[in-house]
């Protein structure tokens, strides 16, 4: 062939694959179009939003060749699945989760992209089914997904087939868009419709009832304006039926609104518009006690009734008022006060004042009686172990006497408080008052060297019948009370004569005529006022500064006397000193002697269990009981006590038990111990005299009774004189 041939040849060729690529165009073109009038056609009758992705993913996944589509919304940088379509299974989730990396979404920011498998984007498939060669991503945004993206993915690997497909899958991504917005605005709007449709309806029925309702009020204020001054009139008649006085004040102005009939009585004309200070009180200023402040909180609101009693300056008259603060008809807040006259009750109010102060002696010297007691205990009983090591002729033996004499004196005193709050139970035997008052007056003196004792009293001995320790109290509280009036010092006059009184002469003391002792108690010191002369004898009246006195001694006294069936008066005048007076019958008989304490230790070595719930106590008692030879065993409280004497009962030859201890008591442990052992000895101990629960033990069987505080020769002829008895049933038993 020639060479012009062969050119013409190529040329035709040539001309031939142009018109083979034009017309290959023209059919893409029509392929295109037609699949873009499917799709419009096929997504137009859709009324669901998600099927409208789903078929445009069908037909483009079909027409195309495209073996997996899907779309989306993007959550952080996951693809929440909306629709898919896969050619290759009939599972429409496989490939999922797919996930976006930063660089890829940073490019979706701006448009459509297309990137090679695992180019910022993750997709898992099993090998076997599919593996994308090249991945078209297509952003979209609509009314209700802020953030979403279509993806195409084809397998082929000849050659891209997606890059002249994207304008088209643009295309039909934005109009499956528009189709999507569409339908959620026709949803949206046929909601608002319904609801505005609902609303109406609703709106049409409340004002209907609003109308009735409207009708209906309208006669219930009729009727309501008519029960209101039926009401009006029922509350006047109850209001002027109260026996009490009733009024209304304005709060801001002390205008009174309001007084009831029984207020107008008591005042004999209506204030009613006049102002509450100077009409009930007759002052021109509103009252110091005045509660008008109080009966509003902070933020204006009406407190708590506030209750308060006074006496009307006007009337003379005592009332409990009961304010509190309401709204009146008009709005503003006024005082509300009902007053009930208690005039009447005012009377008896200081009786109940005198025996709740006589309780309350009781009370208190029953509740330290106890523990006062073992702490005297604790004192004696190491006082007691001293005396035992020093000799009768050391220096320090008199000292250890008069701590041992002291401690008596203040375990009498709480036997004497605790008789004069019982009522006056007291052991009762002839005493020479003589020897008695100069006896007090010696020991008192021996601690207070600034004062100059005088006693003048009569060589014949006085005898009176009384209970030792408690006058001994009464000297006691009078001597102290003289000693404080005379803080620099001064002179103390004790004097005793016989008195003959009669009924006229002290006939408002209720005492018996007859023959009587009078002592008579002067000091130096101070003096008192009238007034504090008619209070000096009230339970817990004081004029002595904080910590220096009760006000209890004064009033034991007065008590003490008179449950001795006799009298006790003052008499002073400021800077000029007082004079106590008793007056208390004379006896004829002969003064009763004491018998001799035994001075001598009487020690052995058997084994005690000492029972008690004070430490203070167990480590005293086991002190001196071990000076004393013999073996002890403690135990602290009643169910210890069970303890040990379950261990060890045919052991134990006393029992030392205490009376009033928690839990299991004195007398729970002296019948436990006993059902252990029949013929136990025990010892009962107390700081309480020898009545009531002790003396019920003691009925039940028990070996002795020992008061505390005790000290060392007291406790050892105790325990000896049980141990020796204990002893001498034992050797007559078979």
């Amino acid at each position: 062939m020639s060479e012009n041939g062969s050119k013409q040849l190529d040329s035709l060729e040539h001309k031939i694959r142009v018109l083979e690529e034009e017309n290959n165009q023209l059919a893409e073109r029509a392929e295109d179009s037609l699949l873009i009038s499917l799709i419009t056609a096929n997504i137009q009758d859709l009324s669901e939003k998600t099927q409208t992705f789903e078929r445009c993913l069908e037909q483009i996944a079909i027409l195309k060749a495209i073996p997996f589509v899907t779309c989306g919304a993007i959550a952080d940088n996951q693809l929440d699945p909306i629709a898919s379509y896969c050619a290759f299974s009939d599972q429409t989730d496989i490939g999922h989760p797919i996930t976006l990396g930063p660089e890829l979404l940073a490019e979706l920011a701006l448009g459509p992209v297309i990137v090679r498998e695992d180019d910022g984007l993750t997709c898992h498939f099993e090998n076997f089914l599919f593996r994308p060669q090249t991945i078209a991503l297509i952003p979209f945004e609509t009314q209700e997904i802020a953030s979403g993206v279509f993806v195409f993915m084809d397998d082929t690997q000849e050659e891209d087939r997606l890059a002249p497909m994207l304008m088209l899958l643009t295309q039909v991504v934005d109009m499956a868009v528009t189709r999507y917005d569409n339908l959620f605005l026709i949803d949206a709007l046929t909601r608002a419709n319904k609801d505005l449709e609902s609303r109406v309806l609703h709106r049409t029925r409340d004002l209907t009832a609003a109308k009735e309702n409207l009708e209906r009020e309208m006669a219930e204020r009729e009727a309501s304006e008519k029960a209101l001054k039926e009401s009006h009139h029922t509350l006047l008649t109850v209001l002027n039926s109260i026996d009490a006085s009733i009024n209304v004040v304005d709060l801001e102005t002390y205008r009174i609104l309001f007084m009831n009939k029984p207020m107008i009585d008591v005042f004999g004309q209506d204030f009613t518009g006049q102002l509450c200070f100077e009409a009930f009180r007759e002052v021109t200023v509103p009252c110091d006690e005045c509660k008008n402040v109080q009966l509003l909180d902070q933020a204006g609101h009406p407190g708590d009734v506030i209750i308060w009693q006074g006496k009307n300056s006007r009337t003379g008259r005592w009332y409990v008022n009961y304010d509190r603060a309401i709204k009146w008809t008009d709005g503003r807040m006024v005082r509300l006060q009902i007053a009930t006259d208690m005039t009447q009750f005012k009377a008896m109010e200081s009786q109940l004042q005198q025996a709740q102060k006589m309780e309350a002696i009781g009370t208190l010297a029953g509740g330290i009686a106890h523990d006062f007691n073992n702490l005297l205990m604790a004192i004696l009983g190491h006082v007691s172990l001293v005396a035992v090591e020093i000799e009768p002729m050391h220096p320090s033996r008199e000292h250890i006497t008069v701590v041992e004499e002291h401690i008596r004196s203040a375990m009498d005193l709480t036997k004497q408080l605790l008789g004069f709050a019982r009522g006056g139970k007291y052991e009762v035997k002839p005493v020479d008052i003589n020897a008695l008052l100069v006896n007090s007056a010696t020991l008192f003196g021996r601690t207070h060297k600034e004062l100059r004792i005088q006693t003048s009293v009569g060589e014949v001995p006085l005898v009176v019948e009384v209970d030792r320790r408690q006058i001994e109290q009464v000297f006691l509280n009078l001597f102290i009370n003289a000693w404080q009036a005379m803080p620099d010092g001064g002179e103390l006059y004790l004097r005793i004569v016989p008195a003959t009184l009669d009924r006229e002469q002290y006939k408002a003391y209720e005492i018996k005529p007859g023959k009587y002792v009078q002592i008579a108690i002067t000091d130096t010191g101070t003096g008192m006022d009238e007034d504090t002369c008619q209070r000096i004898f009230d339970p817990f009246f004081t004029t002595k500064k904080k910590g220096r006195g009760t006000g209890l001694g004064l009033a034991s006294a007065y008590g003490i006397i008179k449950n001795h069936g006799g009298i006790i008066t003052v008499y002073s005048e400021v800077g000029h000193g007082t004079t106590f007076n008793i007056f208390l019958p004379l006896s004829d008989k002969e003064a009763f002697r004491e018998p001799p304490m035994e001075r001598q230790l009487l020690k052995g070595s058997e084994t005690i269990l000492l029972v008690d719930d004070e430490d203070m106590i167990l480590n005293v008692g086991q002190a001196i009981l071990k000076k004393l030879g013999y073996k002890v065993v403690t135990a602290k409280g009643g169910e210890q006590a069970a303890a040990v004497a379950r261990k060890m009962v045919d052991a134990i030859d006393l029992v030392i038990l205490d009376l009033i201890m928690p839990g299991m008591d004195g007398g729970k442990t002296f019948d436990y111990l006993r059902s252990l052992r029949k013929d136990l000895p025990v010892l009962l101990s107390s700081g309480y005299a020898i009545d009531g629960q002790a003396n019920e033990i003691m009925q039940r069987g028990c070996n002795g009774f020992i008061q505390k505080p005790f000290n060392m020769i007291e406790l050892s002829n105790h325990v000896r004189k049980i141990l020796d008895a204990a002893a001498a049933v034992e050797e007559k038993s078979p």
